[in-house]
């Protein structure tokens, strides 16, 4: 700091009017929604489709809906596993694997990478 030359005024309390505001400012702005173009969705899909831990559900998901049973999910990996004990959440829209949450809020499934 000694590298620098500062000055230092004193302003008294109502002469602070511009950084009273700023601090007073409310913080109401919440994004409603966000729209993705339709190559997005496609991307989306295909990474679904090709994931080795999604494609399973994805698939079975897109053919008939059927829960999988346990047996059949004891060898799979730990992240697939999750997403089945989720089922009744999971659902094609729009040709993507999302979870639909308690609020009905639509996620999209987002394989690791």
């Amino acid at each position: 700091m000694q590298e620098y030359d500062f000055q230092y005024s004193y302003r008294a309390r109502k002469k602070h009017t511009s950084a009273d505001t700023l601090s007073r400012i409310p913080q109401n702005a919440q994004i409603n929604s966000v729209f993705a173009d339709a190559s997005t969705d496609v991307s989306w899909k295909n990474a679904q489709v090709n994931h080795p831990y999604t494609s399973f559900i994805y698939k079975r998901q897109e053919e008939n809906g059927l829960k999988p049973f346990g047996i059949e999910m004891s060898e799979r990996p730990r992240d697939e596993r999750a997403l089945w004990a989720e089922w009744t959440k999971p659902a094609i829209i729009n040709g993507m694997l999302q979870l639909l949450g308690k609020d009905n809020q639509i996620r999209v499934v987002v394989p690791r990478t």
